[in-house]
């Protein structure tokens, strides 16, 4: 058992081959004492009869500790691999590109290019804001004289979902806001024995004041957010894919 938990490698003098002995797996990696290469014969031989288990860190591993002290091809130099290990070697061999790309470093920049970026940003952003107004006007101005392309169904369940739906969130935290706001108030005003007007000042807040404030904020956040989620569902799904090779 405790072969099967090491990854072991050694050299044989007689033969001339590295022995890959073990399960060379990803947490086992550690406990490989590397030989002198390079004092080795040029010929040598990599033999993996006893590999019990291989997986792609640990050919990965094998790459990197032969490929850059042999001139050899690491394909000619393996021996008695089996099948499973084999495939994995080859393509870890044909895609050696990866083993050379490092994660990039978190390099600081100084305040000017800093703001300077920042602002590409923003005017990015403000380009592609006036780009969706002209859209949206060009589209407006289009609709009136094509009454045909009113698509009022749409429209209707656009309604349905962005404003119906929102009725019971918004109703609800209208009704705490008052009843926090009416303790609040009876509480200020019992000192001027003035509780008689709480109904009347809360009910005037609350309606003229805060329930719109309210509605326009939980309608517009739970409007946007559903928004979203149903575009990512639709990017999961590729049904964004879909409109755009349709043309739509």
């Amino acid at each position: 058992m405790q072969a099967q938990a090491d990854a072991t490698l050694r050299f044989d003098d007689k033969t001339q081959s590295f022995f890959c002995e073990g399960a060379w797996l990803i947490h086992t990696l550690g406990s490989i004492t590397l030989p002198n290469i390079k004092q080795t014969a040029e010929n040598f031989k990599i033999n993996g009869a006893h590999l019990t288990a291989l997986d792609s860190a640990g050919a990965v591993k094998l790459y990197e500790i032969f490929a850059a002290s042999s001139e050899q091809p690491l394909h000619t130099c393996l021996v008695d691999f089996s099948d499973e290990h084999q495939a994995l070697l080859d393509l870890v061999a044909s895609n050696t590109e990866f083993m050379a790309y490092y994660p990039p470093t978190d390099t600081s920049h100084s305040l000017l290019y800093r703001v300077g970026q920042e602002t590409h940003h923003k005017a990015v952003q403000a380009k592609d804001f006036i780009t969706l107004l002209g859209e949206l006007s060009y589209k407006f101005v289009d609709i009136l004289g094509h009454w045909q392309k009113f698509r009022l169904p749409s429209i209707a369940s656009n309604l349905y979902s962005t404003g119906l739906q929102a009725l019971p969130i918004v109703g609800l935290l209208a009704f705490l806001i008052g009843v926090v706001l009416a303790y609040q108030m009876g509480l200020q005003l019992q000192a001027y024995g003035a509780n008689s007007f709480i109904a009347y000042l809360s009910g005037m807040a609350i309606f003229r004041e805060f329930a719109p404030l309210i509605t326009a904020i939980i309608v517009a956040g739970r409007t946007s957010s559903a928004f979203t989620a149903q575009i990512g569902s639709m990017m999961v799904n590729e049904e964004v894919d879909a409109l755009k090779t349709m043309g739509l």
